[in-house]
């Protein structure tokens, strides 16, 4: 994503920024993930079939102005 990305609702400035998944219950965040396909219930654990490492990261970009946010999925918004 560029770095002068501008907000679609008023043309402000986008900044990049993440949305911290608590997972299992920790205090050690991780960057939240896109994963194909609908969800699925299941009784013990919440979701069935969810890959450990196979979701592709997600950045949320947020407009400085009007505090839009807008989301984009691939590998390069990995934790550095």
């Amino acid at each position: 994503m560029s770095q002068d990305l501008k907000c679609p609702k008023c043309q402000g400035t986008m900044v990049q920024g993440f949305i911290p998944d608590f997972a299992h219950g920790t205090s050690m965040p991780f960057v939240s993930s896109w994963v194909e396909g609908q969800p699925k219930k299941s009784f013990f654990s919440g979701l069935k079939n969810i890959p450990i490492a196979g979701g592709i990261p997600i950045a949320a970009f947020r407009c400085t102005g009007c505090g839009y946010l807008e989301f984009y999925s691939d590998h390069k918004y990995m934790a550095q």
